[in-house]
């Protein structure tokens, strides 16, 4: 809790599979009580980061997953994923931020990158999460990745709709292709 960062781990070449989410996407938002299903980005990751600190995933794959891929959650910073591979999974990619408004730093997460990842056939259960999610989070870098066959959207970031100022800012989305 709080900002005791983890930092400096490296995962290289692993592969994480497997995973299952049992609750159907309609009953996840009654429990929850979301009137819109909107991302399902309060869904669980198989790999989940908070208060972390320059982690990369290089190589890694993610895939026959229930939920979502990877999430740099509150207090994460610096950390990257880089040549990945999402494919087959059950919700989402790989998720960046948190949905909290009013979060301020050191919650809100910066300076992470997205990059050369190869994103595609997801949203297989909860139909409408994204490829690659960028929440409130700041100077993300998002690049050179390929995203296709999406159900939703493939790439979204910001997660206030409204004229207010936030903390979501100075991200950076160039060189994606997204496609099909």
């Amino acid at each position: 809790d709080g900002p005791g960062y983890v930092q400096g781990i490296r995962f290289r070449g692993i592969t994480f599979a497997h995973s299952s989410w049992q609750k159907a996407p309609h009953k996840y938002a009654e429990d929850y009580n979301r009137a819109c299903r909107q991302g399902f980005v309060d869904m669980p990751a198989a790999a989940e980061l908070k208060w972390a600190r320059d982690c990369r995933f290089e190589r890694c794959d993610f895939v026959n997953l229930g939920a979502y891929g990877l999430d740099f959650g509150v207090g994460s910073h610096e950390n990257a994923v880089v040549g990945g591979r999402f494919l087959d999974l059950g919700a989402g990619g790989v998720k960046v931020g948190t949905v909290s408004r009013s979060a301020t730093f050191p919650e809100v997460p910066t300076g992470n990158i997205v990059e050369n990842n190869m994103i595609h056939d997801i949203g297989l259960v909860h139909y409408s999460a994204h490829a690659i999610w960028g929440g409130i989070c700041a100077k993300t870098l998002i690049r050179h990745n390929d995203v296709s066959r999406t159900l939703y959207s493939s790439i979204a970031v910001g997660w206030s709709h409204d004229k207010n100022v936030g903390a979501c800012r100075e991200n950076v989305i160039e060189w994606n292709h997204v496609h099909d």
